[in-house]
């Protein structure tokens, strides 16, 4: 918008196109605002500053629930953060905006927005994760130091008072600061990308080691239903000695009936009884 200076019909409707992009922004942020800031009705005899945040604020749908996720429900100025990151943004763009033609002012102007916005951060520990909020005060620190040595750049083109080689150490320096705190957040954005990857990585062996004892678990349920099953439907013994054994005690118990019965008939005769076999002895029913 600030650059639009030639009128052609392309140059309208990149502007247009700018408006319509840009104007959504400030419709959103008005309904966050609104959605951030709904809070509950507390009953009668309750004391608001007892509440838990559950209590104190109606919950966020949870297809926005990426504005408050990251943030603390302790105060107005931690649940909105969010907000307030745009603000700063947007009050910056507009210092941009309006002094173009002051780059000393617009220096100025950016140094105390941020260091405000720093102290504010300090103050009210907005974030529920320190590595977070080590990572703002990192970024905003450095645009702090950023700003500070652009004033300074802006007052030596107005009073001459520092040297060449001095100010060529200050741009090395300031080019070295901006290369260092894109390497750290790149890095820190890497750690963040592993650390998830791996997470999920966990879930999902985890997953797979309870799917597994689950199976295992079924299987070793099933084994003895099939046996209980196939001893209720087949009486016969399962072992091919069981089976030789009761033919044979079957055997042994016919031979004795028998020998039982010839004795009896011999007694009636007068004739002597005959030793009945050790064997049969061992293995009759009778004896037992």
């Amino acid at each position: 918008m600030r650059e639009n200076n030639v009128s052609s019909s392309y140059a309208q409707f990149s502007l247009a196109l700018t408006i319509i992009i840009v104007s959504p922004y400030a419709i959103l942020a008005c309904y966050f605002l609104y959605v951030l800031n709904r809070r509950r009705q507390q009953p009668q005899g309750t004391q608001e500053k007892y509440a838990t945040p559950a209590q104190k604020w109606v919950k966020v749908p949870d297809s926005i629930g990426i504005i408050v996720e990251d943030f603390r429900d302790k105060n107005r100025f931690s649940r909105n953060f969010l907000l307030i990151m745009l603000f700063e943004s947007s009050l910056q763009i507009l210092v941009i905006f309006f002094f173009q033609e002051s780059g000393t002012a617009q220096a100025i102007l950016k140094t105390i927005i941020v260091v405000v916005y720093v102290l504010l951060a300090i103050w009210k520990q907005p974030y529920k994760s320190r590595l977070q909020m080590a990572i703002l005060l990192l970024n905003q620190c450095s645009k702090a130091a950023m700003g500070v040595m652009a004033i300074v750049f802006g007052i030596n083109d107005i009073f001459q008072f520092i040297s060449s080689d001095v100010l060529i150490l200050l741009g090395f320096i300031l080019a070295l600061l901006i290369v260092i705190v894109m390497a750290m957040n790149l890095v820190v954005s890497a750690l963040f990308m592993i650390n998830e990857f791996y997470e999920r990585f966990k879930e999902w062996r985890a997953k797979r080691m309870r799917d597994r004892i689950k199976s295992q678990s079924k299987q070793a349920n099933t084994v003895p239903r099939r046996n209980n099953l196939v001893a209720e439907q087949s009486p016969c013994p399962s072992h091919p000695e069981d089976v030789s054994l009761d033919f044979q005690n079957r055997s042994n118990l016919q031979e004795y009936q028998h020998l039982q019965n010839q004795s009896f008939q011999e007694d009636k005769s007068g004739v002597s009884l005959p030793s009945i076999p050790v064997h049969l002895r061992n293995n009759s029913p009778s004896f037992k």
